[in-house]
């Protein structure tokens, strides 16, 4: 049995949040976009190569989240 759940989605012209900033995200982005998706990241900051990506894609946003200086909190 297989570990993944494949999913087929039309996204086009879609709003998809992705948690994250990172290089992890920096690759569900690429894919998201290229798939027609308008894409919202909630992430404190962003890798690099996102940052390049929002600046060049009118279909990627960024959600700036402060985290609490202690995480016990959350």
């Amino acid at each position: 049995m297989s570990a993944y759940y494949p999913a087929f989605l039309d996204l086009r012209g879609k709003l998809v949040v992705v948690v994250g900033g990172g290089l992890v995200a920096q690759r569900k982005v690429e894919q998201l976009l290229a798939s027609g998706a308008r894409v919202t990241v909630v992430a404190p900051g962003l890798h690099p190569q996102l940052l390049a990506l929002q600046s060049s894609n009118a279909r990627l946003q960024h959600l700036a989240v402060a985290l609490p200086a202690d995480p016990a909190t959350l």
